[in-house]
């Protein structure tokens, strides 16, 4: 469930909280862009070859339209909560 806290400028501390918030979503906005870097699916190439010695570079060969799929539903999430990440950091900045 989701809550969502009404914080005012004229409470004490209000201010620290909003930009607290405010870097908590660049962060998480951050994290989630760096995930969708790595999983986009012209990606899964390069990182087949890149770890085409350890075990899972032969278990991403091995099945690889497995991979593709997942690759690509986990890149196609990752863009949907950077997306909400920068929203909300957007709001909070004007």
């Amino acid at each position: 469930m989701k809550t969502t806290e009404t914080v005012s400028a004229s409470a004490p501390g209000g201010i620290a909280k909003a930009g607290c918030a405010a870097s908590r979503a660049k962060r998480g906005g951050i994290l989630w862009g760096t995930l969708a870097v790595i999983t986009c699916p012209c990606h899964v190439l390069i990182l087949a070859a890149v770890l085409s010695g350890p075990a899972l570079g032969a278990l991403l060969q091995e099945h690889f339209s497995l991979t593709l799929v997942l690759f690509s539903v986990l890149f196609l999430l990752s863009l949907w909560r950077v997306t909400r990440a920068l929203s909300v950091t957007g709001q909070s900045d004007t």
